[in-house]
Parts: structure tokens; sequence; C-alpha cells
């Protein structure tokens, strides 16, 4: 992603004109995207003679988001896990603003093909390609969104960030899995795209259906709940008020969802390291029924938002 992507976008955005508070935005985009790289190394590499020749490429994207030397060497936590694919959009939006209004028809065909000409780059393995774009529109607005790109260990953490930082509403129709009371229902319009190319039509899933058109009859795929690339869109084109993570109190039900939740995907990411040795030893041992004790030992900390294909609906 450093060298396929975000170097080059570092040039690109030298050579243009942008505002200093464009300029800044931006850096705080390459920031979040610099630290969550840093964790998924740290996780799943360790601290390797690899994992220092990555840091260099990965210290030049810090560094032009404005992080010292001293900050780069500190080591992240788990406030770090973002979603990278998301704020390459958002970067992207940025980049191509100049050309037109924000959320206009233009600005957005022009944030997609931008974001299928970078994202293509990336190979199908790579676990930060998006698997989807999708475009929302409402009305003479539209803007464009990716599903969550990352490790499945860090997914649960990253997750919940994303759905914390999502309008009040949008939010609490996530966490109670329940249809969103979305403005002129009928005046909105869906459209996903998958493949190496993003030119494969997508349907929409099963939770998108329920929550953002009151479908109920359980049609479409399954996906991880909050990861499809609709929501950020959604959340875009949705009457402005605070997000999930400032309101939240205002409801103990969803407060106390969201406690046990983030406790989950704490420990998760805390325990990463000892639940995947012990995967590891077991798988290594032949043994099935070392196999077995391992997997009821440690699969209920790792079904917090559900495991493919079986994806948990419920927060």
């Amino acid at each position: 992603m450093c060298k396929r992507i975000l170097i080059p976008l570092t040039k690109i955005i030298g050579e243009s004109d942008f505002s200093e508070e464009s300029l800044e935005r931006l850096r705080g985009y390459f920031r979040d995207i610099y630290w969550s790289l840093k964790v998924h190394l740290m996780f799943h590499l360790g601290y390797s003679n690899e994992l220092e020749e990555i840091d260099e490429l990965l210290n030049v994207v810090g560094a032009w988001g404005g992080l010292t030397n001293e900050e780069m060497n500190k080591l992240p936590d788990q406030n770090h896990v973002v979603d990278p694919g998301s704020k390459l959009v958002e970067i992207f939006s940025d980049v191509v603003e100049y050309c037109g209004d924000r959320g206009s028809t233009d600005h957005a065909n022009r944030v997609m093909k931008i974001a299928k000409d970078h994202l293509r780059r990336l190979s199908s393995k790579n676990i930060f390609k998006p698997k989807v774009l999708a475009r929302v529109s409402h009305t003479d607005r539209s803007f464009i969104g990716a599903s969550i790109a990352v490790s499945h260990f860090l997914r649960p953490i990253c997750l919940f960030h994303r759905i914390m930082n999502l309008k009040q509403s949008l939010g609490k129709a996530i966490v109670l899995f329940q249809p969103l009371n979305i403005p002129d229902q009928q005046n909105w319009l869906f459209g996903a795209f998958y493949g190496a190319n993003y030119d494969l039509v997508k349907s929409t899933c099963q939770n998108c259906n329920m929550i953002f058109c009151n479908d109920l009859s359980g049609n479409g795929s399954s996906t991880f709940l909050g990861a499809c690339a609709e929501y950020c869109p959604v959340n875009h084109l949705l009457p402005n008020e605070p997000n999930l993570g400032q309101s939240a109190s205002d409801d103990p039900l969803v407060m106390n969802q969201l406690k046990r939740n983030h406790d989950r995907c704490s420990d998760l990411f805390k325990n990463f390291l000892d639940i995947s040795r012990k995967c590891t030893a077991a798988a290594r041992s032949n043994d099935e029924n070392s196999m077995k004790a391992v997997y009821w030992e440690v699969i209920y900390k790792l079904h917090i938002f559900g495991l493919w294909p079986e994806c948990n609906p419920y927060f």
C-alpha cells in the first residue's frame, strides 16, 4: 500500500495547490493510516528485520503526515486501529474536491474513478484492499465508500471505531440491529462494485437491506455488521447530528452494548499473541483433542462481530 498508493499520492498532493486547512486534514488521514499499518506490522511480523525494512518505507508516510521521528518510535495502541481503505477514500475526496462540490454527481464520479484506479493496484491477496466500493445517492447528492479491509484479528476493534464515529442514528441502528429511520426512503440509490478492477455489480447484502431499506425478508448475502462500503456514504448523507461516541451515554442500553463490545475487542487486542501461539501449537501437534480444546477456549474471544460465513448480526 505504501509503495503503490500512499507515496505516489504524496507526490500528487505536493504538486497541487491546496489550502493549509486541506493540507492539515490530509496529513491527519496519513497519520491515521500510518498508525493503523504499524499496528498490523507489529501484530503479524513482530520485531523482525523484515519489519525494520518495511518501517523505512512506512516512515515516509508518517513523516508526510507530520509525525516526528520521536513520535514514530512510539508503540501504537488499539486506539490507532482504523480502516486504511476508508481513509484513502477521504483522501481521494479531498484530492478531487477542487473539481466540483463535494457530494455532487461529478465529484462522486471522479472519486470513484480515482479510487478504482488506485485500489486496483493492490493484489487481491492484500488484506488492505477493500472487497467492495459503493456509491450511495440521495436526491442530488452522492458519496463513495469502501468496505473495511484489515486483519481478521484487528477487524473487531476497527469495526468498533468505525461505528463509534458514525452519526448517532446510524450508529444506534447498528448496535440495536434495527432499521434506520432514514429520511425520504424512496429516493435512496445504492450501487456496489467488486472484483479486481471493481467492475462487477454486487447486490445489497442482508444487513444493508434490513438497516437501510427496512427489508426484513432476510434476502441477501451475510456480512460483518458495520463493515460494508455503504455505511460511510449513508453517514455523509444523513442530517447533521452528534456521532455515536458523543451521544451514547444518552441511551443506557446502547451504552451497555458498546461497553460489552469494547471490552471484548480490547481483550482480543491484548491477548492476540497468546491466542495465536496456542492455535499454532495445537495445529502443529496434529492432536485432534488438543485442537478441539484450544478451539473452544478461543472461539468466543474471536466471535465478536461474527466469523464468516455465519456472521453475527448482533452487536
